[in-house]
């Protein structure tokens, strides 16, 4: 139960950032990761 309590919160946050913040947080999220992915990968 705790499971389907974490996916659908990370859900509704990603349906809220798409729609109330124009992608902000998902954009930002994907590049600190591909900033670290290169980083690691040097």
């Amino acid at each position: 139960m705790r499971y389907v309590i974490v996916v659908v919160g990370f859900a509704a946050f990603l349906i809220w950032d798409g729609v109330y913040n124009d992608s902000h947080y998902i954009d930002a999220g994907v590049r600190s990761l591909r900033h670290v992915v290169g980083y690691v990968a040097r």
